[in-house]
């Protein structure tokens, strides 16, 4: 696997800064974690959270590394400075060899939502698949299969379902449904543990909803008021339907929820500096 979606005019290459047109001889190994990030006003979004699960990523996985967090937020800023990054995603790589490690950051390109899609919700559709190894942010097959289906029945997102029947999470994002005063949402073993997803439920409690994490069968679909997915570029970003499933879009709670969770960013933002 190449890299084949840097953007900017460089990359952080273990201790290099090189050329972004030099990226494609690349060559990643099969055995890779990732992160991506957000930044706003040049602050990675929750970046303490992100290099956890990324050291979490890499246990799960029986490996070790030797990079550390200071060596990789100082990568960071050099990627910022060098391709002046204020808005924007970057991607955090590190590959597994069988005698080394490749650490890559990076810019990527970011799709954010539209204003049109948070007044009016997104399609979403479902797809029997789980991950082998959820809580591992790692390259799976999964998001290969998801995306070709997205594709083909033209949906933001898939919902996805596992053997049990069960609803887990959505190919790129966590999922959450709102039933009166509950927020509900999968069993954290059974999902990639999303950072959003932490405050997502941190805002939450803030508000007074009850959380409730647990297995969400199938046939539950017909029970909720409305539903939403959360991730690094769309945040909260509610669901108009799952395939004929229809949910509140003008919901209190969820509107209530989606303010509080962008104060909560706000607020991060405001007592943050990253100096580049």
């Amino acid at each position: 696997m190449f890299i084949n979606d840097a953007i900017g005019t460089h990359l952080i290459v273990n201790d290099s800064v090189i050329e972004s047109k030099l990226s494609t001889n690349i060559d990643l190994s099969q055995t890779s974690v990732y992160e991506v990030i957000r930044i706003i006003d040049s602050v990675p979004l929750y970046l303490e959270d992100h290099l956890e699960r990324l050291f979490t990523s890499i246990s799960l996985l029986g490996l070790s590394t030797s990079w550390q967090i200071c060596e990789i937020t100082d990568k960071i800023s050099n990627l910022l400075y060098a391709n002046n990054i204020i808005n924007g995603n970057i991607k955090l790589i590190i590959s597994f060899y069988p005698d080394q490690e490749l650490f890559l950051v990076y810019q990527i390109k970011h799709a954010y939502p539209t204003p049109e899609l948070y007044s009016n919700g997104i399609s979403t559709s479902v797809l029997f698949a789980e991950r082998k190894n959820p809580n591992a942010k790692q390259f799976q097959s999964v998001r290969e299969l998801a995306q070709k289906t997205i594709i083909q029945r033209s949906v933001y997102e898939v919902v996805l379902v596992n053997e049990k029947k069960n609803i887990t999470e959505g190919s790129k994002s966590n999922l959450f449904f709102i039933l009166d005063n509950n927020l509900i949402t999968a069993k954290a073993e059974e999902v990639l543990k999303g950072i959003t997803r932490k405050y997502v439920i941190a805002a939450a409690q803030n508000i007074g909803m009850k959380i409730y994490e647990r297995s969400i069968s199938l046939s539950e679909l017909n029970s909720f008021e409305a539903a939403f997915i959360s991730g690094t570029s769309p945040k909260i970003l509610p669901i108009q339907n799952i395939d004929q499933y229809n949910y509140q879009i003008e919901n209190l709670k969820l509107r209530l929820l989606m303010n509080e969770f962008n104060s909560l960013i706000d607020n991060y933002i405001k007592k943050k500096t990253f100096n580049f």
